[in-house]
């Protein structure tokens, strides 16, 4: 970080997660404070506090880095609160709420993505994020087997991790869930694009630790 904050005159270091990278920035600015100040600001995600800041191990580092930064953001009122609970942080902490594009991720009244996802009016539901245990992708499966108790429907799994089953499919997680039932309802289709949340009739997150 140092060595780029140099070579393009970096005014300001803005990092992601407390671990590693605010360490990271910090040390970067240690580095060049013989030449010039290079200050740098913390963008708090929930893993920083729900799975690394309350691991008794990984807690005063967190701490630190977060006291050393600059500035404080983090991406909802719950995580803000959540943070100066458990670490006891005075510093400021700055909701800025995640965000999206919202000309190219615009609602679709005429749905014309549908059909290419559910060709015949099935409901479709979409998973959209990272294939890791703490989002809970079975439980996406588990889901769909209790929809389609009641109705015709199809699950897109959008996105890519080490939970997405061997060859990049679906099969292994369908496998695990013990629901063989609903393999064929179940896609997984790697990075999306803007047509695919646009088609669903629900876009759903069962993550462990999601923050509003």
């Amino acid at each position: 970080m140092a060595d780029v904050a140099d070579s393009y005159k970096l005014d300001l270091l803005h990092v992601h997660y407390a671990i590693p990278h605010s360490i990271s920035a910090m040390l970067a600015r240690q580095m060049t404070q013989k030449k010039r100040r290079l200050p740098f600001i913390t963008t708090l995600h929930g893993t920083d506090i729900t799975l690394v800041g309350m691991d008794p191990s990984y807690f005063g580092i967190t701490k630190f880095s977060i006291e050393e930064s600059d500035g404080i953001t983090a991406i909802s009122n719950d995580l803000r609160r959540h943070t100066e609970e458990v670490f006891g942080v005075s510093n400021e902490i700055r909701v800025i709420h995640n965000f999206v594009n919202c000309e190219t991720y615009a609602p679709d009244p005429e749905r014309r993505g549908l059909a290419r996802f559910a060709p015949e009016g099935e409901k479709l539901l979409i998973h959209l994020s990272n294939f890791r245990p703490v989002k809970r992708v079975l439980d996406c499966i588990r889901i769909l087997a209790e929809v389609r108790k009641h109705s015709s429907a199809r699950l897109l799994m959008v996105g890519d991790g080490p939970e997405r089953g061997p060859g990049g499919t679906s099969g292994g997680t369908v496998g695990r869930s013990g629901l063989r039932g609903v393999r064929r309802q179940a896609e997984r289709r790697g990075k999306a694009d803007p047509a695919r949340p646009r088609a669903s009739k629900l876009t759903f997150a069962p993550g462990g630790c999601e923050h509003s």
